[in-house]
């Protein structure tokens, strides 16, 4: 028989998937789409100043010809009321629940990030962190990774520079 704790983390992961179905059935638009969404935004505001709207987003639902106002209804209804809180929150796998090799938005394979994390450690020890992810760029583009793609997942995951990288990004809670 299953002790207490174990009965309370399977009451939580049912709990967790009922959310899941239930964000991905009121969503308007598909996962992939969703997807496609956030990774529109993260590409454009990594890089570009930006205005507290969705701006951003209608551009891109308008340009794929997806459902404006239910999708930014839906966005609204969890806390999602701009472009910037979508690159930070919006993450697919917070609506639709994990995927099968991600809990959450990272576009590089662990031990991809995990050497990240130890260069970025090693350097930040060195020469430490102006507060920019200009170390981070650097390794990504040397290593041939998609570098604005990455950084706005590292800012979704509390990395908005360098030393904040190292500091609140952990493989233990991306991967399965």
């Amino acid at each position: 028989m299953a002790d207490k704790k174990e009965l309370r983390q399977l009451a939580i992961q049912r709990e967790l998937e009922r959310r899941n179905r239930a964000a991905a059935e009121a969503c308007p638009i598909s996962r992939s789409d969703f997807e496609k969404m956030v990774d529109h935004v993260s590409d454009f505001l990594v890089d570009h100043p930006h205005e507290n709207d969705f701006a951003v987003t209608t551009a891109f639902l308008e340009g794929k010809g997806l459902p404006v106002e239910e999708t930014l209804s839906f966005l609204t209804e969890r806390r999602i009321k701009a472009d910037w809180d979508l690159l930070v929150s919006g993450d697919a796998h917070n609506f639709f629940g994990p995927s099968a090799d991600r809990l959450v938005r990272m576009p590089l394979d662990e031990g991809e990030l995990d050497d990240l994390l130890d260069w970025l450690d090693a350097e930040i020890e060195a020469k430490g962190c102006n507060h920019t992810h200009e170390l981070t760029r650097k390794w990504l583009s040397t290593n041939g990774h998609p570098v604005v793609r990455v950084v706005g997942s590292l800012m979704a995951l509390g990395g908005f520079c360098d030393c904040e990288v190292v500091m609140n990004v952990e493989t233990e809670g991306i991967y399965p």
